[in-house]
């Protein structure tokens, strides 16, 4: 049945000496992360890592609404 998967397919997870090296490192993996067969969301979490006010740490429990240019 199309839909009926669990959606965490995997978790990527990495650290740094600090957040700046915490978010090379994730462009890193993302960058170097294939997944085939099903659709999933490696596109928006690299586009989050770019993103400026993520950057900033300007973030909130609103950051995806705030930000729908980042789903597209």
């Amino acid at each position: 049945m199309p839909g009926c998967f669990d959606s965490l397919l995997a978790k990527l997870l990495v650290w740094g000496r600090d957040r700046e090296d915490a978010v090379r490192r994730m462009r890193t993996a993302l960058d170097e992360t294939m997944i085939t067969g099903v659709e999933h969301l490696i596109p928006l979490h690299r586009r989050i890592m770019d993103e400026q006010d993520f950057l900033d740490r300007n973030i909130t429990i609103q950051y995806i609404d705030m930000h729908q240019e980042l789903l597209g």
